[in-house]
């Protein structure tokens, strides 16, 4: 800008316009649910709520609305949720919410083998329907406490990774009942398992 005073002098003066970008937004960044599971999704208008002029949620298959503040998200797949968010003058701010979907792990153990060498229920091992678990550990022990058999770091649904029937030293055992126990790694974290199982002729 160029400023001329009354003497006929000129002044050169420098300015900077700034244009204030947009509602102020605040949204989770991450969400972790179980397949069909519901939960509201909070958007937090940290500045002033009442420039707000537009709300956009995309994609918004998953929600029970697509322009609104709190929306109810039911988990159906993974991915990326984008809001953005117009104010009255035309500016817009943007914000993302990753959703992850948590496999629900189905970990069950029989509560019966027979180690007979006929290739019908031959090993007690884990069985996962859910294929997302990792077996970290896996003992079995006698009534007396003694253990009899272990394995570690291998996955469900695997005969040759479970107990065959004979102890630590290879030697069959005697049929009775047995106390398992085992460490199962999931997306959540660790769980523990345990019961006892059947050991039949």
């Amino acid at each position: 800008i160029v400023v001329r005073d009354a003497n006929g002098c000129t002044y050169d003066l420098s300015l900077e316009i700034l244009r204030e970008g947009g509602v102020r937004i605040d949204l989770l960044p991450s969400l972790e649910l179980k397949a069909g599971e519901s939960r509201k999704i909070k958007l937090n208008i940290l500045s002033d709520p009442g420039a707000v002029r537009r709300i956009s949620w995309d994609p918004a298959d998953q929600l029970d609305c697509s322009d609104c503040l709190e929306p109810l998200l039911t988990a159906s797949y993974e991915g990326v949720i984008r809001v953005t968010v117009t104010d009255t003058n035309g500016c817009t701010s943007e914000a993302a919410l990753t959703l992850r979907i948590l496999k629900e792990v189905k970990v069950y153990f029989p509560n019966a083998f027979s180690p007979n060498g006929d290739n019908i229920n031959d090993a007690f091992y884990p069985i996962d329907h859910s294929n997302a678990a990792t077996i970290e550990s896996f003992q079995i022990f006698d009534r007396w406490g003694n253990l009899v058999f272990s394995n570690e770091r291998f996955a469900a649904n695997m005969p040759d990774q479970g107990w065959n029937g004979r102890g630590t030293k290879g030697k069959r055992n005697l049929p009775g009942v047995y106390l398992y126990s085992a460490k199962i790694k999931t997306d959540d974290g660790f769980i523990v398992l345990s019961g006892d199982v059947h050991l039949i002729e």
